[in-house]
C-alpha cells in the first residue's frame, strides 16, 4: 500500500513531443542559404540530396564588365576561414541552341562554386563547357577572379582538361585573404590544385553554387554533396 501510495504522489512526466522532420525547403535554406534569381525565370529544385537549377533561355551569365549578371546562383553568409566543396553535373545542352546574344561566336556553359564578396568582386570554381562553333569544343576547369570590378583572372583551358560526361567535385578553401581551389573527377580521391588567389576579404562572405549559361535555349545542371566546413577556430 505505501508502494502504491509513494507511485500515486509521484508527478505524471509527458513523453517528448517527436522532432519535427526537417522538410526539404528548411534543408535548403540551411545548406544552401539564398536563392538568388536576378532574371525571375530560373527554377531551383531540391529533394534533400540533389539540387538542380535551371536557367531559363536567353543570357544568364556573370559578367559584371558587360553588365551581365542574370546566372542563378544560391549564396550563404560565412564567417571566417571554410572549406566548400560540391560535385558539379551538367544537364542536357540542348544541340540546337544558339548564342543569346547577337554577334557571339561561341557557346559557354558552366556549373560550380561561387565565393561572393560584393557586385565587383566574386571568385568561382566551375566544371566549363565552350563551343567556338567552329570545331572547336572544351571542357575544363574554370577559376575565375573579378576584383573592383575587373576581370583580374579569366578562366581558361589550361587549369584543367575535364571530362565533359562525368560529374565534377569541386573545391573552394579561404584562409584569411587567400583563396584556392581544386577539382576532382574521380569522386575527391585525388585533387589537381589551382592558382592561389589574393584579394582582401572581410570576415564575412557569402558562398554557394552557380549555373552560366549564354544561349537560346534553356539549360540545367545539379549539385550533390554541397558542403562548407568552418576551419578550426572558424564560427559556421
Amino acid at each position: 500500500m505505501r508502494a502504491a501510495a509513494l507511485l500515486l504522489l509521484a508527478p505524471l512526466v509527458a513523453p517528448a513531443a517527436p522532432v519535427p522532420k526537417e522538410t526539404n525547403e528548411q534543408a535548403f535554406a540551411r545548406l544552401f542559404g539564398t536563392a538568388v534569381d536576378p532574371n525571375k525565370d530560373c527554377e531551383f529544385a531540391f529533394d534533400g540530396k540533389k539540387l538542380t537549377v535551371k536557367a531559363g533561355k536567353g543570357d544568364h551569365a556573370l559578367q559584371v564588365s558587360g553588365g551581365r549578371a542574370g546566372a542563378p546562383r544560391t549564396l550563404r553568409e560565412v564567417e571566417g576561414d571554410f572549406t566548400a566543396e560540391v560535385t558539379a553535373a551538367p544537364g542536357v545542352r540542348p544541340p540546337g541552341a544558339k548564342p543569346a546574344m547577337e554577334g557571339r561566336l561561341l557557346k559557354f556553359y558552366s556549373q560550380g562554386l561561387l565565393l561572393w564578396v560584393d557586385d565587383g568582386t566574386y571568385v568561382r570554381c566551375e566544371h566549363a563547357h565552350i563551343d567556338r562553333l567552329n570545331g572547336v569544343v572544351s571542357a575544363y576547369a574554370s577559376w575565375e577572379l573579378w576584383k573592383g570590378g575587373e576581370w583580374a583572372r579569366p578562366g581558361r583551358p589550361d587549369d584543367g582538361q575535364l571530362d565533359d560526361a562525368r560529374p565534377t567535385r569541386l573545391r573552394l578553401t579561404r584562409k584569411g585573404n587567400e583563396v584556392r581551389g581544386a577539382w576532382s573527377q574521380d569522386g575527391g580521391r585525388s585533387w589537381n590544385e589551382l592558382e592561389a588567389l589574393a584579394l582582401d576579404l572581410g570576415a564575412r562572405v557569402r558562398v554557394g553554387v552557380i549555373v552560366n549559361h549564354n544561349t537560346d535555349a534553356p539549360f540545367a545542371a545539379t549539385f550533390e554533396g554541397f558542403s562548407i566546413t568552418p576551419a578550426a577556430g572558424a564560427r559556421k
